[in-house]
């Protein structure tokens, strides 16, 4: 027979166990459902930054170095499980950011019940010709923006072929003036970042798998890197898990308040955020596993 003394540590054990069981947690950022619940994916990563341009008449303007790589960062040491890419200048060319967007790296390999973080810090050019707003790659010709260049409905049917469980898209778009100081392209007036129109905004509502978060309106100039470089510390900071939707106002606020101050006669940058039902479900917070080392 066991002694007592055996069965007090073994019960003592058991309790211990048991109590370690009650207060684990999922890490932060995990959202399931029920029938969820047994499906816990992997984390993609693509981040896409455009500080210096190919064509050297395009770098009249100073644009943010490296915002999405650190941004990526901030948001990868809250979650395990991890695979990721990483586009910096000259290799963030049309042909390569639409390759990984595409029938590449993140839709050959994305399951359904993987998520998919996409940061994206190339400046923005609204053409009056075309009546378009475009994101800048590196290799963008000032010739023909229309080939050369992004657009965002361009990325959005890249989206919508994968098969993630959910997608969040981060773009900040420094306004890129220099493309009309060369005469390439006439600016389109009064037009300033993305353009996201009422049957877009309804669709990534009803979709509720994607959250796109832009650093400005579209009447706005992004004049910084100050979108991800709040986001980056907003993340790097958190005390406890907070619900996107909590985050993405923050961040707004903050951001509204820092640019105002540099700018006297601005009102403030001001972002937006598209699919909000998804983002209300999302909860970041600190992770106790530590990410791993992906490809």
């Amino acid at each position: 027979m066991p002694s007592r003394k055996f069965l007090a540590a073994l019960t003592t054990l058991v309790l211990a166990f048991l109590l370690a069981c009650a207060n684990f947690n999922l890490p932060a950022h995990c959202f399931f459902s029920k029938k969820e619940s047994n499906k816990i994916g992997s984390n993609y990563f693509l981040s896409c930054s455009v500080s210096k341009f190919e064509h050297k008449e395009l770098n009249a303007n100073h644009y943010p170095e490296h915002s999405a790589t650190k941004l990526a960062t901030a948001w990868r040491d809250l979650l395990s499980s991890q695979k990721y890419c990483t586009l910096e200048d000259e290799l963030s060319t049309q042909q390569e950011i639409l390759a990984k967007l595409g029938a590449g790296w993140l839709s050959s390999n994305v399951k359904e019940e993987d998520d998919v973080y996409i940061f994206l810090s190339l400046p923005c050019f609204p053409s009056d010709h075309k009546k378009e707003v475009y994101l800048l790659p590196y290799d963008t010709d000032p010739s023909n923006i229309d080939k050369s260049a992004l657009r965002l409905d361009q990325i959005l049917d890249s989206l919508k072929r994968l098969k993630a469980k959910n997608t969040f898209l981060f773009i900040e778009g420094p306004f890129a003036g220099a493309v009309e100081a060369i005469g390439a392209d006439d600016c389109w007036f009064g037009v300033y970042n993305l353009i996201v129109d009422k049957k877009t905004e309804s669709s990534i509502e009803k979709n509720k798998k994607l959250v796109l978060a832009i650093s400005s309106k579209d009447n706005q100039p992004t004049t910084s890197g100050a979108f991800f470089q709040i986001w980056a510390k907003e993340l790097s900071n958190l005390p406890e898990a907070t619900n996107l939707s909590v985050l993405f106002e923050r961040v707004k606020i903050k951001l509204m308040a820092e640019t105002k101050a540099n700018c006297k006669v601005c009102k403030g940058q001001i972002p937006v955020l598209y699919g909000k039902s998804l983002a209300k479900q999302v909860n970041l917070g600190p992770s106790c596993l530590i990410p791993s080392s992906c490809e």
